[in-house]
């Protein structure tokens, strides 16, 4: 079993995550481009947003030219694309590690904003794994190793 953590940046993932990573599992977790590994755990992150969502032409081609009487666009349901091709290329490595992974740990930062970035992407994917989530108020060691201990189920989250 393969357990994908999914930090929200970079940094989190480098200095937070990959040592409590490495202290639960007793593995050292290698550098391998924009991801870690040990034998139970990847790791990656978000560069915070890595989709966006249509602009009203992208949804209909009459909102190219749009008056106040459109107004508001509120388009049911609303979607998402990748923000450029650089980030695509990385979605695509997440999605790869999605795919490889039995549970995926959203461990982006604990508020709204955190919970959309990890959502719009696991929602744009179609992906189907079960997700828990780490909610850390505190990066420090003891209140990591506490939220890491008391993971619930993504859908508490819904």
């Amino acid at each position: 079993m393969k357990t994908f953590v999914l930090a929200e940046k970079p940094s989190q993932a480098r200095d937070f995550y990959l040592p409590l990573l490495q202290k639960i599992s007793g593995e050292k977790l290698v550098k391998k481009g924009n991801y870690y590994e040990s034998q139970t755990y990847y790791l990656s992150w978000f560069f915070g947003h890595l989709m966006r969502t249509l602009e009203p032409v992208e949804y209909d081609a009459k909102y190219k030219n749009w008056s106040m009487d459109d107004l508001p666009i509120m388009p049911e349901p609303i979607q998402y694309c990748y923000r450029d091709n650089d980030i695509k290329i990385h979605g695509e490595l997440l999605l790869n590690l999605c795919r490889q992974s039995d549970l995926i740990v959203c461990a982006t930062d604990p508020d709204r904003e955190g919970e959309g970035i990890f959502r719009a992407f696991y929602d744009y994917h179609k992906i189907n794994k079960p997700v828990k989530r780490l909610w850390a108020v505190s990066l420090n060691d003891e209140d990591l190793f506490n939220a890491w201990n008391n993971m619930k189920s993504g859908v508490e989250y819904d």
